[in-house]
């Protein structure tokens, strides 16, 4: 019995490093894409000195512009439903996170 339950705790612990060793390959993939370049953008959101989150659709593809008018473009194609925009940002954009919030569906009024 008690083989068994160090055979059962060693699976265990094989699986549980084995899933850790892969998060950070596959954390990646779960990002939104930053664009490079003359990108045409589906919205432009501009972020505001107090602005914390937005609300934007999967497969859009978002033109920000920081309150310094620094401005990067995004697309949402990753499977995240929310994403920090500070490390999307150009360095030194944004001094704090902001947080955008993925919906699957487009339900933000207005847009």
């Amino acid at each position: 019995m008690k083989h068994n339950l160090r055979i059962g705790f060693a699976l265990a612990m094989a699986g549980l490093l084995s899933a850790c060793a892969q998060t950070p390959a596959t954390k990646q993939m779960y990002q939104p894409s930053v664009l490079t370049g003359s990108v045409a953008a589906d919205r432009t959101i501009v972020l505001g000195p107090d602005t914390d989150s937005v609300a934007v659709t999967y497969g859009q593809t978002v033109r920000f512009v920081t309150p310094s008018g620094q401005s990067f473009v995004v697309k949402f194609d990753g499977t995240r439903a929310t994403a920090d925009l500070t490390p999307l940002a150009p360095a030194g954009a944004l001094n704090r996170p902001v947080m955008a919030y993925i919906s699957i569906t487009d339900s933000v009024p207005g847009q």
